[in-house]
Order: C-alpha cells, then structure tokens, then sequence
C-alpha cells in the first residue's frame, strides 16, 4: 500500500501523520494529532453522554470525573491501537477520523452502561430501537459526535437542540406521567413518553438528555447503595450458603440493609409497599429474600411492613419482585400511581441515607 493511496483514503488529518516509508508513522505529528485532536473530541462525546447522570453529591461527581477520565483513556488507546494496525496494512483506514473517533467514543460509553446501570441501558437500547425504526422519529449525530433524538422534520430542517428536556421531568414527574395518561397514553410505553417529551421540549434534545427524562419519569433507577457486586448472581439463599461471600462481604451487606429497613419502615405505607415489592438489585434480582436470610427483618415483620398478614405475604413471597400491575391491585391504586409512588419514596430515601451516611 503506497503512501499516495493511503492520502487517497486516509483522513486528510491521519495521513499528515504517515511517512512516505510503508506503515510508518511520523510520532511526533502522531502525537499531535492524539493530543490536539483525539483526546478533546472523545471528552466532548463522553461529557456529552455523562450529562444524562444527574451528580448527587461531591463522591458521585468524583466517581464520574474518574469514570470518565477512564473511558477517554481507553477510548484514545482504542483509536491509537486502530491507525496503527491500518497503517501496517492489517485493517481498512480511517477516511472520517471524527466520525471514527465519536463512533468509538459511543461504543465505549455504552460498555460502561451496560456494566455501570443496567436498568438504564435498558432504557437507551430501548429508545434506540424506537428512534431508528418508528415512523416520524429519528436519532442522528451532531457536528461534534453527540446523538441528537427528535422528530424526523427535526432532523431534515436542522432544528437545533434545546436542553429544557431533562428540567420538565426533574421538576415534576408525576405532572409528566398524569399528562401522558390524561392524553389516552399508556406512561409506560416508551414511545407514548418519547413523544410527549420531545414535544413538551419544542425541539431536538440529546439523546442522553432523553435517556435521563425518561428513567426520572419512570422512577427507573439503578439502586447502587443497596447492591452489591455479588448481589443478583443468583438466589439469595445461593449468595448467602456458595462459600464465595466471606464474612466481611455478608457483614457489609447486612449493615446495608439494615440501613435501608429501617429508612423503609418510615416511609409512608404505599411508597414502601411499592418500593418494596418491587425490590431489586443492579442487575434486576429480587433482594426482598434476603432480609430474613440476613436476620435484617423476619416474614413476620416484612408482613407488618406491608400491612398484611403472614400467610398473605407467603402466597406471593415466591413471585417477588411484583411488576406495577400487581402492586397497583394489591394497594388499590393504578399503575401509573404506583410509579409515582415508587419515584417519591426512592427520593426520599436518597435523602435520608445520604444525610445519614
């Protein structure tokens, strides 16, 4: 492969970096290239997708500036590792080193996602789908490498992105769900919420921005201060008896718990009856099984919690975690409000934990 095909093809700013000798490279002008170019464009697309996570406090925002210092460095050893394998002629060049670059950074991004809250993930794969195969919507990608969710009138007339998305679902989540549902939607459909939003917004919004709303509105949160890495492997009386949770791990999983019992006792009996019938870890996995295992609450005081009695709690003990259209039967109430219920019992546990943590 000569130099001259390779400026051919190459993006003009990569093949600067090339020798006339076959895949060599000029390190000097690599590094530039990396340092000038590579490295600022991964930040703005990882900070762009990092702004879907709201910062609750110092440690979170410490925890996300490192997470992402993480992802911009591999994200840059990964475009590094590809010019280097291409200029040695084992894999395609790169004729769009930003579109690479941003693809790359996406990439990255969605891995740590899918490891870092996977309800969330969820939520993104979801809307990616209905973005890119329903009629009327579109998702597409901005000058910097940022994915961009609207209307496909949006897209053709160039609309620019408004940011008021995120704001409406913060404010009032509740207001959004009963809009929805005065409107004839049901407000667990994505589609239905995806809408509603991006109308309410008046414009494009990015689609991290999208993402948040929609986990906000749903009350889809992935509980990290009660999970734990070996939490969701299996059942809970596995975790407890396979041998590979010593007795520090148990300890620290126990004290968790405890923590959050007794924050749930205090909530008002329908918030904790939907948070707690719908009790899950990170990875989806009922933990409710877990409290009498851990001798953090006994069936005899989980029935109490939940108003009802012991041989009711048995009955359905072996179904849990409930879906909304259980729980929403078993407190007399809709499923919507159950969502409602859920939201505003989460935050006020957050609140709660946190000042006492």
């Amino acid at each position: 492969m000569s130099h001259a095909t390779l400026e051919l093809q190459w993006d003009p700013v990569v093949s600067r970096t090339l020798r006339d000798d076959q895949g060599l490279i000029d390190e000097i002008e690599f590094e530039s290239l990396i340092e000038r170019h590579v490295v600022p464009l991964a930040g703005r697309v990882l900070k762009s997708r990092f702004g879907g996570f709201p910062s609750r406090g110092p440690n979170v925002r410490m925890t996300v500036e490192e997470d992402m210092a993480d992802l911009e460095g591999e994200c840059v050893r990964l475009v590094i590792q590809r010019i280097r394998t291409a200029a040695a002629g084992d894999a395609d060049v790169i004729q769009n080193l930003d579109g690479y670059v941003a693809k790359t950074a996406h990439r990255v991004f969605d891995e740590y996602l899918r490891r870092k809250s996977p309800l969330r993930s969820s939520i993104s794969n979801k809307l990616r789908y209905l973005l890119r195969n329903r009629t009327g919507l579109a998702l597409w990608t901005d000058s910097e490498g940022g994915l961009v969710s609207g209307f496909e009138q949006w897209k053709a007339e160039q609309v620019s992105v408004k940011g008021r998305i995120r704001l409406r679902a913060e404010r009032d989540a509740n207001a959004v769900l009963q809009a929805v549902f005065a409107a004839g939607e049901d407000p667990k459909d994505f589609q239905a919420l995806a809408v509603w939003l991006l109308r309410e917004n008046g414009g494009p919004a990015s689609f991290s921005d999208l993402v948040a709303s929609i986990a906000l509105v749903t009350g889809t949160v992935d509980q990290e201060p009660v999970s734990h890495e070996d939490l969701g492997a299996g059942h809970a009386e596995d975790i407890v008896s396979s041998g590979i949770s010593g007795p520090d791990v148990l300890t620290e999983m126990r004290q968790q718990l405890e923590l959050l019992w007794s924050e749930l006792c205090g909530l008002p009996v329908n918030q904790r009856c939907a948070i707690l019938l719908n009790l899950r870890d990170h990875r989806g996995k009922g933990i409710v099984a877990l409290l009498p295992i851990l001798d953090v609450a006994s069936l005899d005081q989980i029935a109490e919690a939940l108003e009802t009695n012991l041989d009711d709690l048995r009955s359905f003990w072996d179904d849990l975690p409930l879906d909304d259209s259980a729980i929403a039967e078993r407190i007399g109430v809709t499923p919507v409000q159950v969502i409602g219920l859920r939201r505003a019992g989460r935050a006020r546990l957050h609140r709660r934990m946190e000042a006492k943590n």
